[in-house]
């Protein structure tokens, strides 16, 4: 499976059989949307900065209800959860998406924003790569993220919704979130999730102590 970061908290993911899904395409945040073509288009939740399908190429299909769906050799399923600390009353729900091929389970968290439970852990397990929003205000902070990461258990971390230069969106940088680790990697492009993963089970084998010195935390720089 390639992963390419589109900024947001929009990817771009295809699957070994060739499936191009997009998750959360983006409007007018103030970065552009890179030209990008997909079978499939995951919307997270209504607001424009995560459901702006028409800046997608492509004849598509759009997931954007729970449930459990399949696109080609993708499994993708869908659950709903808080778009804030108080159950959704302020900003109602978001959907959390998992996709799964070629062995590899990811999990996008959408605009998480309720506190870190166990209850929503247990949910998320097992997962291979976890995308968690860092920026705050609208969804979970630094410090939230890192309870969910610490307890989650993917070997593969990749911090989105955060601030950078341009973006209109209220947010904190990913500064606080990358200091909290100590095995973090900057990477431009497209990576190989499959080589990433397997590099870390060489590295996990190596470890004297079964603890989360594995953990890898993928900073991406976006796509153009």
């Amino acid at each position: 499976m390639i992963l390419r970061y589109l900024g947001h908290s929009s990817f771009l993911f295809v699957s070994d059989g060739g499936v191009r899904i997009v998750t959360d395409p983006f409007g007018d945040v103030g970065l552009s949307f890179p030209r990008v073509r997909a079978d499939g288009v995951t919307v997270s939740h209504a607001h424009y900065d995560h459901c702006n399908t028409s800046a997608v190429e492509g004849a598509f299909k759009i997931f954007d209800r729970a449930g459990e769906f399949s696109l080609g050799d993708v499994k993708l399923c869908a659950i709903e959860r808080a778009h804030d600390e108080c159950g959704g009353k302020k900003r109602g729900k978001t959907l959390v998406f998992f996709l799964e091929s070629g062995g590899i389970r990811l999990c996008h968290l959408g605009d998480l924003g309720e506190n870190f439970s166990e209850e929503l852990c247990s949910r998320l397990r097992p997962v291979d790569v976890l995308l968690i929003p860092v920026g705050g205000n609208y969804t979970i902070d630094a410090a939230e993220a890192k309870k969910y990461v610490d307890a989650v258990g993917a070997r593969i971390v990749i911090p989105m919704h955060y601030f950078v230069k341009g973006l209109k969106v209220d947010i904190a940088p990913p500064d606080d979130f990358l200091r909290s680790f100590e095995n973090v990697e900057k990477r431009k492009g497209e990576i190989d999730l499959a080589a990433e993963l397997f590099e870390q089970k060489c590295a996990e084998k190596d470890l004297l102590r079964a603890d989360r010195k594995g953990l890898k935390i993928l900073y991406l720089e976006r796509s153009h």
